[in-house]
């Protein structure tokens, strides 16, 4: 799981992303999501999407709080905190999807 996280923690928190629209950044977080979740799947058949979904949620969570702030630290926080907030958007969503078995 490390290596589907590595390139996020790559990211660092530089404004570089804030240029970027809002629905860009969505639609990113749920692509990178999406791909790291697959090839947690690949590897581990036997535990099923929800648990998978809630490691991958907390890992993502110290990758967010451990990125280093590099640039105007200001518009590096701020990036971080619009980032962990789509992120937790997509990982609620995912996980609705497993226990409702609905799209949300």
């Amino acid at each position: 799981m490390a290596d589907e996280l590595a390139d996020c923690g790559r990211w660092g928190m530089t404004e570089r992303s804030d240029t970027q629209s809002g629905e860009d950044l969505a639609r990113m977080v749920a692509a990178s999501l999406q791909g790291a979740l697959e090839a947690m799947l690949r590897r581990n058949t036997e535990s099923g999407r929800l648990p998978l979904i809630r490691t991958l949620r907390s890992q993502m969570e110290r990758v967010l709080a451990e990125a280093p702030v590099t640039g105007d630290p200001v518009k590096a926080i701020a990036l971080r905190t619009r980032m962990a907030a789509l992120f937790d958007a997509e990982f609620s969503r995912m996980e609705a999807i497993e226990l409702d078995g609905k799209e949300v």
